[in-house]
């Protein structure tokens, strides 16, 4: 889903979105972020579509979502000395905090996944849920449903689901661990 050189189906044209460097949440990272909105995103046809970024992604890690906050809900500029500058990212993006980004796939703590933050267009999101088969309950019958040891009745369900992305130009992703 991302990629620094991702291809785009029907073209030869590639786009990125991934923040080059993978800055740290910052002035400098949201404005590279908005960058490759601006200049990265294509369709098909290689043209650069408008897909404008809507809210800021951030794990649950505290030094991450405190400088979400202080950019998105501060009056005036973070970083400024002067009480009355303009902040202009003030409630510019709806902040969305994933509790479990930072988490292996067992649900451990996973430190380098903490800083990560995302730029997204979640109006321009193509996510698919398809219900191939919806939940089927299954229930025993008398020579078939009971376990001899136990005397237990076992029941059984199933279903069947695909959840697919189909593009990457909605969201730009930085790793905020300043790599290349």
């Amino acid at each position: 889903m991302f990629d620094t050189d991702q291809a785009e189906t029907g073209t030869s044209t590639t786009f990125r979105n991934i923040v080059a460097n993978n800055p740290v949440l910052s002035k400098g990272g949201l404005e590279a972020a908005e960058k490759l909105f601006a200049t990265q995103m294509i369709d098909s046809n290689g043209e650069l579509i408008n897909e404008v970024p809507d809210t800021l992604i951030t794990s649950n890690d505290p030094n991450t979502v405190n400088t979400a906050l202080e950019y998105l809900r501060s009056t005036s500029a973070p970083d400024a000395g002067v009480a009355g500058v303009y902040n202009v990212y003030n409630s510019k993006y709806r902040l969305l905090i994933l509790p479990f980004l930072a988490t292996t796939a067992a649900g451990a703590y996973d430190s380098t996944k903490a800083t990560y933050w995302m730029l997204a267009n979640l109006k321009g999101t193509d996510a698919v849920l398809r219900i191939l088969q919806n939940p089927t309950f299954i229930p025993p019958t008398e020579n078939d449903g009971k376990e001899f040891e136990t005397m237990d009745w076992k029941f059984g369900c199933h279903a069947a689901y695909a959840i697919e992305i189909l593009r990457g130009q909605w969201i730009v992703l930085s790793k905020g661990d300043a790599s290349a």
